[in-house]
């Protein structure tokens, strides 16, 4: 496909195949008709036509790209193709004064419902593309078979009251409904998974009275209370955005082991946090002493890791004080899937133990994790002599090379002696 490209002049170039051919509409315009032979709206395109109305766009346009018609504060209706197959990311955004967004009927990779635009592109699939920010409706009933809201879909809907979404909807990406100042009322899906800031600054969440706002699958959306110390409930899954970043008076804080997902960022407002504690399905509870570091979206990939028992992580990102605080989570709580994780990793967390000369932490991962093999006790022997001659100590070295002897024997005796 040829991909004509939309610049700022006034002339108007003639079709010629595999030719880029230049179209410069008057920014000025309030109507703008695109020529027959353009297939694709680049990115930008029409960006900031703030005087743009309407737009006639060709029979044989097959692409829209991203922000092609964004900052136009004045497009008040737009008709798609039956051509069109791609619609990029923000094509609309900021149009507050789109009222309509109609489909071809004939077109069989987009719809529309009442001036909304659905995605029909993948099969099991209806996602929500865009309700126009100005469709005098103030509420909207998604249809049933609807399974994804896209992101930014709802954005600045300035009538918008309420909403309902149907149980098939799975997924209501980041920053859905954000900024649609007067929304009250959603009905949400218990098992629907919900992106960040989806929604921002609605009446809904922002006067919500719950001191905690929980929607969806256990996503906290949002926290309303003073206290000090804070205990988020049981069966949450998963923190969004900034619940906490305002809260400077909390001083603990204790997650649930039902917990998968937490924000990187969500503490690191929270200036007097002291400890942070895990609570367990049985009821125990292990505590973090976090009051004396700062890398606190760290501390936070390590409690995923753990309670995912996801250690795919890179852990080149993570303070090493970190990591001796997941030794001591595994093997104090007896968590068997974290310690089986750790087992995996060990030559990383032996390593780190080493470098941080902490004989305690890796006395206590080697015995509870029988790591070392005869595979790699040379390995860790090298690495702990290196350490050793950048001002480490030797306790490290002589403590492996007297594991080894005890347990895998020397077969060059002359190895006792490599100190």
């Amino acid at each position: 496909m040829t991909k004509y490209i939309i610049c700022v002049t006034m002339d108007i170039g003639d079709e010629k195949e595999g030719k880029c051919m230049d179209f410069v509409p008057d920014k000025n315009a309030t109507v703008i008709h695109i020529p027959e032979w353009v297939q694709v709206v680049p990115s930008c395109a029409f960006k900031d036509y703030t005087k743009l109305q309407k737009v006639i766009l060709p029979d044989r346009l097959q692409e829209i790209e991203y922000r092609a018609f964004s900052d136009c504060k004045n497009l008040k209706e737009i008709f798609l193709p039956a051509t069109l197959k791609t619609f990029g990311n923000d094509v609309f955004s900021h149009c507050s004064s789109l009222e309509r967004i109609t489909v071809s009927p004939e077109n069989k990779n987009f719809h529309d419902d009442d001036g909304v635009l659905y995605d029909d592109r993948f099969q099991g699939e209806r996602k929500l593309l865009w309700y126009p920010p100005a469709r005098k409706a103030n509420e909207y009933h998604i249809p049933e078979g609807v399974t994804q809201i896209e992101r930014q879909a709802f954005r600045e809907a300035q009538n918008l009251v309420s909403v309902v979404i149907p149980e098939s909807v799975e997924k209501i990406k980041e920053g859905a409904f954000i900024n649609c100042r007067n929304l009250r009322w959603i009905k949400i899906p218990d098992t629907v998974q919900i992106g960040d800031d989806a929604f921002f600054c609605t009446r809904w969440l922002m006067e919500n009275p719950e001191k905690f706002v929980i929607a969806g699958d256990g996503i906290l959306l949002r926290y309303n209370g003073t206290d000090e110390n804070v205990i988020i409930p049981d069966g949450v899954k998963e923190i969004k955005g900034t619940v906490f970043f305002y809260h400077q008076e909390i001083k603990s804080v204790t997650i649930p082991r039902s917990m998968r997902f937490i924000n990187r960022n969500i503490f690191n407002n929270c200036v007097n946090l002291k400890t942070i504690h895990l609570k367990l399905e049985d009821g125990r509870i292990f505590s973090w002493d976090v009051s004396g570091f700062s890398c606190r979206d760290r501390f936070v990939e390590c409690l995923e890791m753990i309670m995912r028992h996801d250690f795919t992580l890179s852990y080149e990102r993570i303070p090493k004080i970190w990591i001796l605080c997941m030794i001591d989570y595994a093997i104090d709580m007896c968590d068997s899937e974290v310690l089986k994780q750790i087992h995996r990793k060990f030559i990383i967390f032996a390593e780190v133990c080493i470098e941080l000369r902490d004989m305690p932490h890796f006395e206590k991962l080697v015995n509870e994790t029988n790591g070392i093999t005869c595979k790699n006790i040379d390995e860790l022997i090298n690495y702990a002599i290196d350490c050793a001659q950048k001002g480490g100590s030797l306790e490290m070295q002589i403590y492996l090379i007297n594991y080894k002897k005890e347990h895998f024997g020397f077969a060059d005796p002359k190895d006792l002696f490599k100190l």
